[in-house]
């Protein structure tokens, strides 16, 4: 599970977990030039217009830690 920080104003901030989907680490993807190499993951967040992500500086030492 990933951990992401959003601020809905510059002092208040929440701790949102997002479930990664686990897949298989032997998994391979053909490249252009034919070999396989290992599979690229990516991830898209769609966020609310109201919502940012926390700056580094007002997070807590307790939460960075984490």
């Amino acid at each position: 599970m990933s951990r992401i920080h959003l601020a809905q104003n510059t002092s208040t901030f929440r701790e949102k977990f997002i479930d990664i989907i686990p897949y298989d680490m032997q998994l391979k993807q053909v490249l252009a030039n034919g070999k396989q190499w290992a599979l690229n993951v990516g991830v898209v967040l769609i966020l609310p217009k109201e919502f940012e992500l926390t700056p580094f500086d007002q997070i807590s030492p307790e939460m960075k830690k984490r």
